[in-house]
């Protein structure tokens, strides 16, 4: 169980010592993909020579940026055959000239060559940028943007002392190294537990992610490994095992303490939760009663939220206090549906009146000879007669027609037929059965607000369309417009009557819209369900 509570331990430092890395690497990699899409070195390296002082200093400016933002990197270089630079930070550099000559035969350069375009990082001599220096150096080839055609290679040097700023503040009673893929030392934490040539030794004996038991001078060590997937670097974490022995024994006596504590802190929480329990319950009850006797709504009564019963509670409550608000709804809708009965009646009464009475005036019109009066007269009783509708509320898509055209040719006499209008109406729609008086409140607002103040080229269009079982029914004008796009519900009341009554009879999903623009003209459309059956 120690050994198995040590590896759990080693494993979560070894992971991240290796997230440190990979996170390191990823900033690496970030930089070289900025320098390798920077258009002033795409442009330094497409030169057949060294002819362009613009793209040289800008080639200059960008490396110097990066090496200033950058600490722990010695120097960078990109080249080619025909145009080179390098920029140092520290030392003298290792070639005085014709670097890209120098490099393009070591064994390093192939293995960038080689990589498929990816970067490489690796600790060999032949290709460092500074003499005397322990770097890692960190090579990928430069392809070109558009045609990703090679046109250059990248090399950067960094400081093996990164490292030391990446562990230094990493937690841990061993050691922590790091080692290339040639097993070259590369950091190591504390020499004063395991020398670079002790961890050396070991690294045959290590796999990926394993751990194994060494004696070395006489002392135990806890050895774990773990390879680095982006970089090949190999991390090892070597640790006294009576150091990790005797942190498992305290781990041991504090998981103790912790858990009489926990056992302690259950009694009572659980006391504590049954007392808040049966409080509920016993309000839960109380409510129960006052609901069987529909008196009156419960208030000044409520129950804790925080838990479920309180919540159910509130709800129970909520819900019961809702329920009596519709009954008592319920009953004045009821009495207000029986005015409207009396209502309607005495309005059935009055049109019938004024019907009346136009009949008598196109017949007297008729006999003096009054045929202007006699046609106004005629289309008059006829519109009221539509608009009786023989007191039915549905009526047909045909009907609702023939009364906006006996409106329009009273309004046409009004604007001495400057009235232009046209009808886009599908033959199989006209027999379509449509709630009453839903087009003509939207014809008359066309012409009264938005014809009227035009002098001449009046436009009015009519259409109606089936789409899926769905008709639109739009009503278009060109008249004088308006900016702002109104709300339904905040505009006259003869619009939010249609969309009121569209929505009750049809559902929320139907309904009216308007659209306008200024000086364009104004488009009001109609959705309603397409039914041909009453």
């Amino acid at each position: 169980m120690a050994e198995k509570n040590i590896s759990t331990t080693t494993n979560n430092l070894l992971n991240i010592a290796d997230w440190n890395i990979t996170t390191f690497i990823h900033d690496f990699e970030s930089i070289s993909n900025i320098l390798l899409g920077s258009n002033d070195i795409q442009s330094f390296l497409k030169q057949q020579k060294d002819e362009s002082y613009a793209a040289r200093t800008a080639t200059n400016d960008l490396l110097a940026n990066v090496t200033n933002n950058k600490s722990y990197i010695n120097g960078v270089y990109i080249g080619n055959q025909h145009v080179e630079h390098m920029i140092k930070t520290s030392g003298e550099s290792k070639y005085a000239f014709n670097i890209y000559h120098s490099i393009q035969s070591t064994e390093t350069f192939e293995k960038i060559v080689q990589n498929n375009g990816n970067g490489i990082f690796f600790n060999r001599n032949d290709l460092y940028l500074l003499q005397e220096s322990r770097s890692i150096t960190y090579g990928k080839v430069i392809n070109d943007i558009n045609n990703f055609n090679p046109i250059g290679i990248l090399v950067i040097n960094f400081d093996e002392d990164v490292f030391h700023d990446m562990f230094s503040n990493l937690e841990t009673t061993g050691n922590i190294a790091v080692a290339n893929a040639d097993s070259t030392i590369l950091y190591n934490k504390d020499t004063s537990i395991l020398s670079d040539a002790q961890i050396a030794a070991i690294l045959p004996e290590l796999k990926d992610n394993s751990m194994i038991k060494k004696e070395i001078d006489d002392r135990t060590y806890i050895i774990n490994s773990r390879i680095n997937q982006q970089s090949g670097f190999r991390i090892v974490s070597a640790t006294l095992y009576q150091e990790l022995i005797k942190e498992a024994v305290n781990l041991r006596n504090i998981t103790s303490i912790l858990i009489l504590i926990a056992f302690i802190i259950a009694i009572v929480s659980a006391f504590l939760i049954t007392q808040k329990i049966t409080k509920q319950l016993t309000v839960l009850s109380n409510i129960t009663n006052k609901m069987e006797d529909r008196k009156e709504k419960i208030e000044h009564i409520s129950f804790d939220i925080e838990d479920e019963i309180g919540k159910i509670g509130n709800r129970l409550i909520y819900l019961y206090n809702r329920n009596n608000d519709l009954l008592i709804q319920l009953y004045e809708t009821k009495l207000q549906a029986k005015e409207s009965e009396l209502i309607t009646l005495q309005n059935h009464i009055n049109p019938h009146f004024l019907y009346n009475t136009l009949n008598s005036i196109y017949w007297l019109a008729e006999k003096n000879k009054v045929k202007p009066i006699a046609d106004m007269a005629l289309n008059m009783s006829e519109y009221y007669k539509l608009v009786l509708n023989n007191g039915d509320h549905i009526t047909t898509v045909r009907n609702e027609i023939i009364q906006i055209q006996k409106y329009l040719q009273i309004m046409n006499v009004r604007y001495n037929g400057t009235l232009d209008i046209t009808y886009d109406i599908e033959e199989e729609l006209l027999d379509y059965r449509i709630l009453k008086l839903l087009i003509q409140p939207l014809v008359e607002n066309a012409v009264t607000h938005g014809l009227s103040m035009k002098t001449d080229n009046k436009k009015l269009e009519i259409s109606a369309s089936l789409k899926g079982g769905i008709m639109c029914i739009a009503v278009i004008d060109n008249g004088i417009g308006f900016e702002h796009q109104p709300l339904i519900h905040s505009s006259g009341y003869a619009l939010k009557n249609i969309d009121h009554r569209i929505k009750l009879f049809y559902g929320e999903n139907y309904g009216l819209t308007i659209e306008s623009e200024i000086n364009k003209g104004t488009t009001a459309t109609i959705i309603v369900k397409a039914s041909i059956n009453s």
